[in-house]
């Protein structure tokens, strides 16, 4: 779905956990064939973090759950993305705007000038 999407000329966001640098590298590669841009978005949080958010989103659900194995896994087996792979680092200590601002200012400027 991501190649054909990606051939028919669209944009897309491929929101998954992509905890392997080999589950990354596969989607590079669709993007390369497709000779379209890839990068990672990531969302830098500590194992603690994740944690926390995961009980706290059993106390008051806000989306879908994670078992207890799955999400054990996932903590134990992650690769976080390396600096060479096309690596967008998410800022949260700045207000979202402010962040995309910084993140993407030519595009914050194509926008402005339409």
């Amino acid at each position: 779905r991501v190649e054909d999407c990606l051939r028919g000329g669209h944009s897309l966001v491929y929101d998954e956990t992509n905890m392997l640098r080999a589950q990354r590298d596969q989607l590079r590669g669709i993007a390369a064939r497709q000779q379209a841009r890839a990068c990672v978005l990531y969302v830098a949080t500590t194992a603690e973090q994740v944690r926390q958010r995961w009980q706290e989103n059993r106390q008051n659900p806000q989306r879908g759950d994670v078992r207890d194995d799955n999400f054990n896994y996932v903590i134990d087996h992650f690769e976080p993305p390396g600096s060479d792979e096309g690596l967008i680092l998410y800022d949260p200590s700045l207000p979202l705007h402010d962040w995309i601002a910084r993140v993407f200012p030519l595009e914050q400027q194509q926008n402005a000038e339409s």
